[in-house]
């Protein structure tokens, strides 16, 4: 299982570059979803993968196999605003 946890982290690494900012900015939180399935050496190994290989890889990619970019929401207001 652990394995598949780390190939899941690194296509999510690819795909997504939400996911990625997220990532480099706390990887601890990033990672929380996976963290049950993976070792503490691939928790280490996954942050040590380097940003600009994940961006460049990301830039080769058809995009129909990357996610869109969500923008967050600016503003405090509530949805009925």
């Amino acid at each position: 299982m652990s394995q598949r946890a780390v190939e899941r982290v690194l296509g999510r690494l690819v795909t997504d570059g939400g996911f990625r900012e997220t990532f480099f900015r706390d990887a601890g939180a990033a990672l929380a979803a996976y963290v049950i399935d993976l070792t503490p050496g691939e928790i280490d190994a996954l942050r040590h993968v380097p940003r600009e290989a994940l961006a460049a890889l990301e830039a080769r990619l058809d995009d129909r196999i990357c996610r869109l970019p969500v923008p967050a929401a600016t503003t405090s207001e509530g949805p009925n605003a």
